[in-house]
């Protein structure tokens, strides 16, 4: 279940990782391979990839330690977290895609609106 404490401790997880502070890899759940995980993540951002981290794995180490300490959840809720927001990050990202093709054959371009109303 998403609540709104998993989303936000999903949420700060991912963007550590967005922000290259923390390698995606960190963030894998128990139960899923690094592919599975990788795909998820993927399927959840705009651009359809995944950052660099852009620290030394020391300090990433570090920061998840500190990231533990400030939410007061352990390893295993932050990997949670971050999963099933990832899961509905990338619905939300598909709905919208879904959406916007939708809208894009609905609505006539500018061509052929202005020769139906030539031809009136």
């Amino acid at each position: 279940i998403l609540t709104h404490g998993n989303m936000c401790l999903g949420l700060l997880g991912l963007c550590m990782v967005e922000a290259g502070l923390i390698p995606l890899e960190a963030l894998c759940p128990e139960d899923m391979s690094q592919s599975e995980w990788i795909a998820v993540y993927v399927d959840s951002q705009p651009t359809g990839a995944a950052p660099a981290c852009r620290v030394l794995p020391q300090q990433s180490r570090q920061i998840m330690e500190m990231l533990e300490v400030a939410t007061m959840a352990d390893n295993a809720q932050i990997k949670q977290a971050s999963f099933s927001t990832a899961q509905a990050l990338g619905a939300t990202l598909q709905g919208i895609r879904q959406m916007q093709m939708q809208r894009s054959q609905q609505v006539p371009s500018k061509a052929q609106g202005q020769a139906e109303h030539h031809a009136i």
